[in-house]
């Protein structure tokens, strides 16, 4: 054949990380996960990643219109399989991702770890905390503040919270997570040309985009 697959991993762990972590130890830098009819290649060494990433990125395509998230989110930068018209998103948002750029980013993660600790703090000795959950709190307040310039107490009017069941071909489901982004995106793109017109400046990723 003329490409021959990594090995695969049967019967992995249900526990994703864990199966990542003994993947990685049995077959080493690139192996493959089934899940159900699908396999996924894993990938765990930057000269790798780079050759994916960025000298062969035209030949690896986004997650494409059938994921679960591009249901909701349509054809954007995560879900754009198309490769010439990611790329020109691509370019736009090139600027937000500077060395500059990040650079700024260090006071909003600081505070956010900040806040997280303050919360556990309020927690009674035998409180159990789930650790994803409260990672993905602190990720999500980050996304809010960088890409909307908006305080985790304004953010709560602006759900976009986007669970991985998404996956769902619940058509119900899928047409009501829809309407809740797309009514908290229209709202806040809204309000911010509106404060974009009154001269107000904010320097994140929807003043970039608009």
């Amino acid at each position: 054949p003329l490409f021959e697959p990594p090995p695969l991993f049967e019967n992995p762990p249900k526990d994703f990380l864990l199966a990542l972590e003994q993947g990685l130890a049995r077959y080493g830098n690139l192996f493959r996960l089934k899940f159900g009819y699908t396999d996924s290649y894993v990938i765990a060494h930057p000269d790798l990643a780079y050759e994916v990433l960025v000298k062969q990125k035209n030949h690896f395509g986004k997650l494409g219109e059938g994921a679960g998230l591009a249901r909701i989110l349509g054809r954007g930068i995560l879900t754009n399989a198309d490769y010439d018209s990611w790329f020109a998103h691509r370019r736009v948002l090139q600027s937000a991702f500077h060395k500059e750029a990040v650079a700024n980013w260090t006071q909003a993660i600081r505070d956010a770890g900040e806040r997280c600790v303050r919360r556990w703090q309020t927690l009674s000795e035998d409180s159990v905390v789930d650790i994803a959950e409260e990672m993905l709190m602190v990720t999500q307040e980050l996304l809010y503040e960088i890409i909307f310039s908006l305080s985790p107490d304004e953010a709560k009017k602006y759900p976009i919270s986007l669970p991985l069941t998404l996956a769902t071909k619940k058509t119900s489901l899928v047409r009501e997570a829809k309407k809740t982004v797309d009514a908290s995106l229209y709202s806040l793109i809204s309000k911010r040309r509106e404060d974009l017109a009154l001269g107000k400046k904010f320097g994140d990723v929807l003043e970039l985009l608009l």
